[in-house]
């Protein structure tokens, strides 16, 4: 039963534009849960420079099946150029909180 689920990381450079992708996502049905951890150090390679940021992530719990249609809408509502999307497969969840993401995606 849980190979159907998946999280998905992000990051990005505000909560406040994170947690309005989470519930434009949520409204949507495409997640049932976002969490947004607070301040992250990132070093990172861009444009040929390497730079050191501070940045926020969320980790978003879906449907392995919903996760085309969560890329587009990160993409289209995300502050970044370029954010990271990251499907993490969970090979294993108990089944209270399978039935609890289930109803909550249905």
């Amino acid at each position: 039963m849980s190979e159907k689920y998946c999280l998905v990381y992000t990051t990005g450079d505000s909560k406040e534009n994170l947690e309005s992708i989470a519930e434009k996502l949520l409204e949507k049905k495409l997640v049932a849960c976002a969490n947004i951890y607070p301040e992250i150090s990132s070093i990172y390679k861009w444009e040929n420079q390497i730079e050191k940021s501070n940045e926020i992530a969320m980790v978003l719990k879906t449907k392995i099946e919903n996760y085309s249609e969560l890329e587009k809408e990160i993409t289209k509502l995300h502050s970044y150029d370029c954010p990271a999307i990251l499907q993490i497969p969970i090979s294993k969840l108990n089944k209270s909180y399978a039935s609890w993401l289930e109803e909550s995606l249905s």
